[in-house]
């Protein structure tokens, strides 16, 4: 099972990208504990309740008049109903017990020379430790923007292998690159049109029936600013390639049309953030009012340069 980090998820174009992607290999994005927390903490922690705490505290910030916490819960609660809806394009791992009872022992075991900004005394509770560990657990992949400062994938890679959590039943590393392994997807030509059919969907717009080059444009604006915001820069410029290059990319927007109603597209046509509106412009400056005659006769003769009588 390959897994995303928080960052990748959180970016709206690279979520519906990676969505989609899976989508049409009916697959869905796999969501670890841990990252649900990150991603949702109010709704992740009232998952077992099946109450939407983020949907009731935003009516009751609404109802107060308290809409400083609006859009954070507005998305919190959009990922409630993404874990519970069957039809969405996102799934909530709920591991057993047992898997659950490992990644808490790996935490004791797990080498703290891969969380570089964390003191080793609090990689236990450090949240980028426990998705690591509950990766391991459930055998799976994560793939993750490779920063570094945060987390030396190499470290973690290397502690993984040595300390026998990779191998004849679970091959490869641990963490990737999520720009590289993405590259990786798409050597073959059946797998650069799924690449290609993939950016079309993460950015198809409101309208089914617009026109193909209106979907290609609006597909090449939102893959171009998220390659330059420095999420999945060479995957967003292969996909980029991929448009361009094409020999009938008319023809691929409407083969993408015939798979409409997509569960990625109607996800992303729910979120908060489709529907938000323009920002507010910034209020004029207060009126000044001019300073009156008077007073300005008043400094004049308070002024020690002013001649005498």
């Amino acid at each position: 099972m390959t897994l995303f980090h928080t960052h990748e998820l959180r970016h709206p174009t690279a979520r519906g990208l990676l969505a989609a992607w899976l989508e049409l290999k009916d697959l869905k994005v796999g969501i670890l504990p841990t990252i649900a927390e990150q991603l949702a903490p109010t709704s992740a922690g009232a998952i077992a309740s099946e109450a939407n705490l983020a949907a009731n505290l935003l009516e009751h910030h609404r109802a107060r008049g308290a809409m400083h916490a609006a859009s954070q819960l507005a998305e919190e609660s959009w990922w409630w109903k993404m874990w519970n809806d069957g039809s969405s394009p996102y799934v909530l791992i709920r591991p057993p017990r047992i898997y659950s009872d490992q990644a808490v022992q790996l935490l004791d075991e797990i080498d703290p020379r891969g969380f570089p900004g964390c003191r080793p005394d609090e990689v236990r509770r450090s949240a980028d430790a426990r998705m690591v560990c509950e990766t391991i657990a459930l055998e799976a992949w994560l793939c993750l923007r490779t920063e570094m400062t945060v987390i030396d994938h190499i470290e973690v890679n290397r502690w993984a292998v040595e300390a026998g959590h990779r191998g004849e039943h679970t091959t490869g590393l641990v963490l990737y690159d999520a720009d590289v392994a993405m590259l990786n997807w798409t050597y073959k030509p059946h797998d650069i049109q799924r690449w290609a059919q993939a950016g079309l969907l993460a950015c198809w717009p409101g309208d089914d029936g617009a026109p193909a080059t209106d979907i290609l444009r609006n597909t090449r604006r939102h893959i171009g600013a998220m390659a330059l915001s420095g999420t999945l820069p060479a995957a967003g410029q292969r996909l980029l390639n991929c448009l361009d290059t094409h020999p009938d990319p008319i023809g691929l927007v409407e083969e993408t049309r015939t798979r409409l109603p997509s569960p990625t597209v109607e996800a992303e046509r729910r979120h908060p953030g489709r529907h938000a509106g323009p920002p507010a412009p910034p209020l004029p400056p207060e009126a000044q009012d001019p300073r009156s005659r008077r007073t300005q006769e008043r400094e004049t003769a308070g002024d020690g340069n002013a001649e005498e009588d």
